[in-house]
């Protein structure tokens, strides 16, 4: 499960500087590489971070693994 994604989960409780960092990683993440990336990619990048983080908490309550690479299959997405 990832980390930033359980801060995400609960950023509006979170200490205003660590809420601060955890949009600017996701800011991040949904905004990579701007300058190379065609219009109307940032609608794809915000979908598979969605269904990354997601898959992870959905594998992961599971206890099934492979439903994180069928969930990210399904979205188009390839695990490196």
């Amino acid at each position: 499960m990832c980390l930033r994604g359980l801060l995400g989960a609960e950023r509006e409780t979170l200490p205003d500087a660590v809420a601060a960092t955890t949009s600017a990683y996701f800011r991040m993440l949904v905004d990579y590489p701007s300058e190379e990336r065609p219009k109307g990619a940032a609608f794809y990048l915000e979908t598979a971070v969605a269904a990354l983080e997601g898959g992870l908490i959905l594998a992961r309550s599971l206890g099934n693994a492979p439903v994180l690479e069928k969930i990210l299959d399904g979205n188009g997405c390839q695990l490196v």
